[in-house]
């Protein structure tokens, strides 16, 4: 045996420890450092001079609130092994991450301690990679999810076109051969207003075929996002005439398609292809519903911001209860069942004017006619639906 400076004994049997990775100690039931291995020795540098028998309460000021002084209180009173993690700022050292075990013995509680700080940095670092990596794959399996949706979403509207237009394709199909039919059979000189009659049904008919095509064709573009918006500069007034001299050869004989246009410029950066499909779907629809001899205005408004196209006829209006509504893909007008058409018009112009920056609104009431004014910005560049 040996004396201390403080007059306080080690015991030999705790030189076993001298040598071993952990640090050691033993701890008194008065809080005093009776032993230390060589590890913890090197590990918490302490004054030269500073012996076995310090107190740890004078020697480490506020060490009664960490987790390791209210662990070896627990193992004092309950005289039974204890284990935990915490960390510690001793002097001269950064704070650091220690894992204590702590055993009863007959002179107070011996301690062995290993410094995790590394092992508690790489587990931080791990815990936050391990988040990184749940949130890429949280978001993965979200799109492809989505992506399953859509997939499914397109196969039903597949589907669903197969069905209509196997309807929808019937009826002018059915037109054509008989009008034809007719047109054979009308075969004199004297038949001529007849022949033209049914003439007219087949190019009717053709036209009514076009539309839909069109609008199935558009509407899968729309859906599978292949569809971008490339404007090139028109002279407006020469662009929107034209489509109604088009559209006019669809009217019946009394009908007429009233075109004007307000504003001082003429020139406007628009997606060619695009509009016009919106200008067609208007004015079909406008053709379709109004009544023999029921005129249709189409006028084009340019500011200095904006080119407004607005469509008004006499037609059979809207119900009210049909307004919200009136955008969805196949949708179809409570006045208009009985009316050829895919319900998918309307949704193509609303969704053709989004993709163009702009937007669409409408005014109607059943049995007094329609107004649908398309608002585009005038932009900068618009390119594959992002303008500026």
């Amino acid at each position: 045996m040996e004396k201390t400076n403080t007059g306080i004994k080690t015991i030999d049997r705790y030189r076993v420890f001298d040598n071993l990775l952990e640090q050691v100690c033993v701890i008194s039931h008065d809080f005093r450092v009776l032993y230390r291995n060589k590890e913890l020795i090197d590990t918490i540098p302490l004054p030269k001079d500073l012996d076995n028998g310090f107190s740890i309460i004078e020697t480490f000021p506020g060490i009664e609130k960490t987790v390791q002084f209210t662990g070896f209180k627990k193992a004092l009173s309950l005289n039974k092994p204890t284990s935990f993690i915490g960390n510690i700022r001793l002097p001269h050292t950064k704070k650091i991450y220690i894992e204590t075990r702590l055993t009863p013995v007959p002179e107070g509680i011996l301690v062995f301690t290993v410094d995790i700080t590394e092992r508690m940095a790489l587990r931080k670092a791990l815990k936050k990679q391990n988040k990184v990596l749940n949130k890429k794959v949280k978001t993965s399996i979200k799109e492809l999810s989505e992506s399953v949706k859509r997939e499914q979403r397109l196969n039903e509207l597949k589907s669903v076109f197969v069905s209509m237009a196997s309807h929808e394709f019937r009826t002018p199909l059915a037109t054509m051969l008989t009008s034809v039919s007719m047109v054979e059979h009308y075969d004199g000189k004297d038949e001529v207003e007849k022949r033209k009659k049914y003439l007219n049904f087949i190019k009717a008919a053709i036209t009514d075929l076009k539309g839909i095509v069109n609008d199935f064709l558009s509407f899968d573009k729309l859906e599978t996002g292949k569809l971008g918006y490339h404007p090139t500069e028109v002279k407006v007034t020469d662009y929107f005439r034209e489509i109604r001299d088009e559209l006019q050869l669809l009217c019946t004989e009394k009908q007429q398609i009233l075109y004007r246009h307000i504003g001082s410029g003429s020139e406007f950066a628009l997606d060619r292809h695009i509009i016009k499909n919106v200008a067609y779907n208007l004015l079909s629809n406008a053709i379709k519903y109004s009544p023999e001899g029921g005129d249709i205005t189409f006028t084009s408004e340019l500011t200095e911001n904006w080119l407004a196209l607005t469509v008004t006829d006499q037609g059979i209006g809207i119900a009210k209860k049909d307004h919200k509504k009136l955008f969805e893909k196949f949708f179809r007008g409570s006045n208009a069942q009985t009316m050829e058409g895919t319900g998918l018009g309307l949704h193509i112009v609303k969704r053709y004017i989004e993709l163009a920056g702009g937007n669409i609104m409408f005014y109607s009431q059943a049995g007094k006619g329609s107004s649908f004014i398309a608002e585009l910005p005038r932009l900068n560049t618009i390119i594959n639906g992002t303008n500026t």
